[in-house]
């Protein structure tokens, strides 16, 4: 489990810091050309503002097969998003880690073993705090499941 929370953690820090690099940006498509300033024909060409209402100019070039669809979901995933999106996993993940083993009052050697595991000669988890940490983390990665350092084994 560690190895995949640092792979998931590590993943998510690497979004996190390529947006803080457009940080300033704030992304919105402006219009849509589809002949190139020059004259040419097939190039799509996207005007973006961005929070500073600088134009960002994205094209593709003739026989790429990038659709208006396609630059409008690059457009739409504005950097300021991105890194809030980043912060909050983050954050869960962390929520995650501070959640606590079950047990009784002031009786802890009536509660998990984890609670107290110098109480006990073989501590396990057997409060479901372990198995809802794990379930909760691999379904978090699984968004992530196509990104490079993925391992097929952490889904199941």
């Amino acid at each position: 489990m560690t190895e995949l929370t640092d792979w998931l953690r590590s993943t998510i820090k690497d979004d996190l810091d390529a947006a803080k690099d457009l940080e300033a940006a704030s992304w919105r498509v402006a219009s849509w050309a589809r002949e190139h300033p020059d004259g040419g024909g097939d190039e799509r060409i996207a005007l973006v503002d961005d929070s500073e209402h600088r134009k960002l100019i994205v094209f593709t070039w003739p026989g790429a097969h990038v659709t208006e669809d396609e630059l409008e979901h690059m457009a739409r995933h504005d950097p300021r998003d991105t890194i809030a999106r980043c912060q909050a996993e983050l954050a869960e993940l962390d929520e995650l880690a501070a959640l606590p083993h079950y047990a009784w009052d002031d009786r802890p050697e009536y509660g998990c073993p984890m609670f107290a595991p110098d109480l006990f000669v073989d501590p396990a988890c057997s409060c479901g705090r372990d198995a809802f940490v794990d379930r909760m983390t691999r379904t978090k990665a699984n968004g992530y499941r196509h990104r490079p350092g993925w391992q097929e084994g952490w889904v199941s």
